[in-house]
């Protein structure tokens, strides 16, 4: 149940934030902010940190920072960086708990007010996570990775293991939540980790506490031939092998033969699941989800 003071609005410490890395996003960075505003849960900002963006996607959102001042609009004096800037826009933000939103993302309008509630209720979790639909560039869904039947607890340790043997089970960035003490505790995202710094930060939240799950699908991820992640996949092949397994020393650091074949085989998973990955979006691209470009 969401109290009187959970939707007040004009509350100048809101309990979350949604915090908005921005750059070049005027696709879709309106759809973005729009899922936000039609949360159901009501003591949010949103913080959105433009990189600069040279496609007129920051003046969209200076636009609704001007109309809504739970929206906040800030713009970097000098390029950071995709990790990097995703740190600064947590820096900038003044809730307790934070949610990332991807600027081709979209939240369900229950998303917060579900993952708020888990937090509180579990104490001893330090990182919400929950099912995710993909859209293709109409917000059409085409496809869904659906991570429980029901909402649970999972062992942090036992459930980082399993990830660490080639796949990441946490998710999406958007399809995270975590308190801001615990961000600062494990010292943010890691910039040397560029493909997949996402999974290492849930790794290190998991030293922590636990992991809830929810079931319900509470954001939609947007799969097209120019987004970020699809860029990546395209271009950047082998230096995201070479990054993975930079992550994954960094967790696994030991020197044994038993850990070298590990390392081995978490490379082989890595190279399957690019390649998959990449399959997926050049197809959902083949089917109108290629971004037109002027």
């Amino acid at each position: 149940m969401i109290s009187a003071d959970d939707v007040n609005i004009a509350c100048p410490c809101p309990l979350t934030s949604v915090c908005m890395p921005l750059f070049n996003g005027a696709r879709y960075v309106e759809a973005a902010i729009r899922s936000v505003l039609a949360q159901t849960y009501g003591n949010w900002e949103l913080v959105i940190v433009d990189d600069g963006s040279t496609d007129g996607g920051d003046q969209i959102a200076e636009a609704f920072s001007l109309q809504d001042a739970r929206i906040r609009f800030f713009r970097n004096a000098q390029g950071l960086g995709m990790v990097p800037n995703w740190n600064r826009s947590i820096e900038l933000a003044r809730g307790q708990f934070i949610q990332p939103l991807h600027q081709d993302d979209l939240l369900e309008a229950e998303a917060l007010a579900q993952e708020v509630a888990a937090l509180q209720t579990h104490p001893d979790c330090t990182l919400v996570i929950h099912s995710v639909d993909f859209v293709n560039v109409a917000g059409v869904q085409i496809g869904r990775r659906r991570l429980v039947r029901r909402d649970r607890r999972l062992d942090a340790r036992t459930f980082g293991a399993r990830s660490l043997r080639g796949r990441n089970l946490y998710g999406e960035p958007s399809s995270s939540f975590f308190r801001r003490a615990d961000w600062e505790r494990v010292h943010g995202y890691d910039p040397d980790i560029r493909y997949c710094p996402d999974w290492d930060f849930a790794l290190r939240l998991g030293k922590l506490g636990d992991v809830y799950a929810l079931a319900d699908t509470l954001s939609s991820y947007r799969v097209f031939a120019g987004s970020a992640t699809g860029s990546f996949y395209a271009h950047h092949g082998r230096p995201m092998v070479e990054d993975s397994l930079k992550f994954y020393d960094k967790h696994r650091p030991e020197r044994t033969l038993g850990n070298r074949m590990r390392r081995f085989q978490f490379e082989l998973r890595i190279r399957f699941w690019m390649t998959l990955r990449w399959l997926f979006t050049w197809v959902m691209a083949k089917k109108g989800g290629r971004e037109e470009t002027s």
